[in-house]
C-alpha cells in the first residue's frame, strides 16, 4: 500500500482531522498519526517544493524502513 506522506501533511496543515485525512488518502489513522508526529518532531511541514515526493518524505520521516542492500542483486 502506498503511503501518501505529502498529502497527509498538506491536509494536516489545512486543519483536517486524522479521520478525514485517512478517508481522503486511504491510509490508516495510525499511519496518519505516526507521520504527523514524526514530521512535527523533525520540523517538516508544507508548503513543499514541487520536487519533493512521497519517497523523499518517507526517507526523511522513516529512515529505518529503507531497504538495505543485501548481498546479491536481482537476476537480469
Amino acid at each position: 500500500m502506498v503511503i501518501h506522506y505529502r498529502r497527509i501533511l498538506e491536509l494536516h496543515n489545512q486543519q483536517h482531522s486524522p479521520r478525514s485525512i485517512a478517508t481522503s488518502t486511504g491510509n490508516s489513522r495510525v499511519k496518519i498519526g505516526d507521520t504527523i508526529r514524526r514530521a512535527e518532531a523533525m520540523g517538516i511541514c508544507p508548503p513543499f517544493d514541487t520536487t519533493v515526493s512521497d519517497d523523499d518524505l518517507a526517507q526523511r520521516l522513516f529512515p529505518e524502513l529503507r531497504p538495505e542492500a543485501k548481498g546479491r542483486g536481482m537476476p537480469l
